[in-house]
């Protein structure tokens, strides 16, 4: 596995990659608040096995690609960055993975230019018009801050304050030494609030009108997930058109590729060959 870096438009996307530069592209997007380290396992196994997996890290995680305001959030510039970067890595059109945040990029970015995905996996993020429905309806009692994320200033302090006691807690689960890791990253000035402000930007009108996804399809998610209500998880199967796979793994909560790594990369392995 080797450190990458992508300059692109101005900024320098950091990231990680294994496989052949000529193999076919798989691209890994990261969730909140994690980096591209989060998809190490998946990168090294899959490029182990002859794919060219790249995982970014992305628009406002990077720190070399921090804009400062949160209008260049806006899903359709970070849309932008992800068909960049596989046009730079020479993929007219690849393989599309996204957990948590990078789930909810991977799906806008398939429905909208499924031109260019040749397929698509998400883990614990449903399709983005379910997604806004059950935010919207506030019915189920697993939904992430996203109330919080939104608040300027009050999201910060709420998740740093007290040497990081709630942004520790949220990482419930995952290795002491990537916790760590992943505090010391976001207690950089500035990190944590270009990463919050992808929530910033969110449209969830937008959201309620995305397209159903037309390319083959995989979704995963964990039984145990605090923040995706089974039922929400099942609504996702009405807006796949294309062959769609979806599994619930059992006594796994959020943090899919990293609590779960072996399964994780096994579905991948199944998905992208079928």
């Amino acid at each position: 596995m080797r450190q990458i870096e992508l300059p692109l438009g101005g900024m320098v996307f950091s990231g990680i990659a294994s496989g052949p530069a000529d193999g076919e592209l798989v691209m890994l997007l990261h969730g909140f608040p994690q980096t591209a380290r989060a998809w190490s396992a998946q990168v090294q196994q899959l490029g182990e096995a002859g794919w060219h997996a790249v995982a970014p890290d992305i628009r406002g995680f990077a720190p070399g690609a921090r804009p400062e305001l949160v209008a260049d959030y806006a899903q359709d510039q970070v849309a932008s960055d992800v068909l960049a970067i596989a046009a730079q890595l020479g993929a007219d059109s690849f393989h599309l993975v996204g957990h948590d945040l990078g789930g909810i990029i991977a799906w806008d970015v398939a429905c909208r230019h499924p031109a260019r995905i040749r397929t698509l996996a998400v883990a614990s993020t449903p399709h983005l018009a379910v997604f806004a429905a059950a935010l919207h309806a506030r019915q189920e009692q697993r939904l992430p801050p996203f109330d919080l994320f939104r608040q300027p200033g009050t999201a910060e302090h709420a998740l740093l304050d007290g040497d990081a006691a709630a942004l520790r807690a949220g990482y419930r689960g995952l290795d002491e030494h990537l916790i760590q890791e992943y505090v010391c990253h976001f207690s950089q000035p500035g990190a944590l609030t270009a990463a919050l402000n992808h929530f910033r930007a969110f449209d969830f009108a937008d959201w309620l009108a995305l397209p159903a996804a037309t390319v083959p399809t995989l979704f995963t998610w964990g039984a145990d997930d605090p923040y995706l209500a089974r039922p929400t998880a099942l609504a996702t199967r009405g807006h796949v058109t294309a062959r769609y796979t979806e599994t619930e793994l059992q006594g796994v909560a959020h943090w899919l590729p990293e609590l779960a790594p072996e399964t994780v990369t096994a579905l991948l392995h199944a998905h992208l060959r079928s």
